[in-house]
Parts: C-alpha cells; structure tokens; sequence
C-alpha cells in the first residue's frame, strides 16, 4: 500500500512540473481581496471587456495560444474578484451591442500585447475624453497598482491610437470612466499571464478600487 500511495504521489508531481514547464497550468489563488480594497469597490458599477471575446483571437502565438482566451481567463477572474465585493458588474464581449450607452462607475476593456520577446503592459484612455482628468486619474491608479501586483512595468512610450481611440470609448455614456489596459506580452509575459491569472486580475482589481478612494492619488505612474 505504501509503493501504490508512493507511486501516486510520484506521478502527481511529474504532471504537476509538465504542467508548469507546459506553460498550462493556472495559478490557485483565493477569490477575494484585502478589506480595505472590498471597502472601496462596494457597491459600485464596474464593467469589463473582454477583449476580441465574440469577435476575433487578437494575437496569435506559433503555438496556438489566442490573445482571446487569455484576456478571457483575466477578465472573468476580474468579475468573480469583484463580485466577491458586492460590486454590480457587466462581463461584455468586444463588440457588445450593452456598450451603446452604456452607464457604469467604471469600464475597464482587458487585452494582451503580441507573442514577441517583450516585457511590458501598457494603460490608456481616450484622448477625446470629456473627462480627461477623472479619466487621467483611473489610468494612473491602474498603472500604480497593476505595476505593484505585477511586477511588470509600465511602458507608455508603446501606446498607440489602437488604445487612445479605441472604439468602445465612443459608445459608452460620457460619464462613465474608461479606460484601456494591456496586461503584458503573450512573449516575454506568457509565465505571468498563463500560470498566474489572478494576480493579473488582482492588479487590475486594486487599480479599479484605487480610482474609488479617497482622497485622489497624486503618484505619478510608473515608469
């Protein structure tokens, strides 16, 4: 009995490591957040795209890994986090026909960068804002505690229109923030994004609830 537990445990662990060397395997971790960062979050309205969810598979890695599924991954763990604070949420698809009009707290639409060796993630809103100071202020708290979360850093010099004239940012009710983040690169990225979903969407929570507090954050972003 003891070799067929041993023997158990042998093969649990050499798939567990193929796994892990596979790039397959998600992290784990509790569906929750701290107190102070539920505090902030309840009771708000915060909506999520998934970006090219319903639409395309955004970037395309040799391998076969889709941007789609990991913005997906992300997203719905961002949802689950945030409900777990009694915060109202939408999970939206690309082109969701709910975004014409749409009134929320905050919008938030999730996407990766390519398959290239690059490190990075990158925050936007658009740059015909109505609000570009409240706009300005989600998109430093994102990328103050996305960066913190993650580990990642900020590379705002790789910006492009594709994030500041993204085509959401047109149809959602003007007083709704908005905002635009690439969580980091399906390349250099992968490890962070494929294994660890929930400390993306753990970044991404806390910079929503930092948006939310009191009083305005006054960091710069970092660089």
């Amino acid at each position: 009995m003891i070799l067929i537990a041993l023997g158990i445990l042998i093969g649990y662990g050499w798939n567990y490591y193929n796994q892990l060397q596979s790039g397959k395997l998600q992290s784990v971790l509790p569906a929750r957040v701290d107190e102070t960062t539920a505090r902030a979050l309840h009771r708000h309205t915060v909506a999520i795209i998934s970006g090219h969810h319903g639409f395309d598979t955004g970037a395309l890695c040799n391998d076969g890994l889709t941007e789609m599924e990991v913005n997906w991954e992300v997203s719905r763990r961002v949802v689950q986090l945030l409900k777990g604070t009694g915060t109202r949420t939408l999970l939206l698809d690309e082109y969701d026909k709910r975004l014409d009009g749409l009134r929320a707290d905050v919008l938030i639409s999730i996407h990766a960068d390519s398959c290239v060796n690059l490190s990075g993630f990158k925050v936007a809103r658009w740059q015909q804002s109505p609000f570009p100071a409240r706009d300005d202020r989600l998109v430093q708290c994102l990328a103050t505690r996305y960066a913190a979360r993650t580990g990642l850093s900020f590379d705002k010099d790789t910006v492009t229109e594709d994030m500041t004239l993204y085509h959401a940012f047109r149809k959602v009710d003007p007083h709704t923030a908005a905002a635009i983040i690439e969580i980091g690169y399906l390349g250099g990225d992968r490890i962070l994004l494929t294994q660890k979903p929930q400390i993306v969407a753990t970044g991404i929570v806390e910079g929503i609830a930092c948006y939310f507090e009191r009083p305005t954050p006054t960091a710069p972003p970092p660089k």
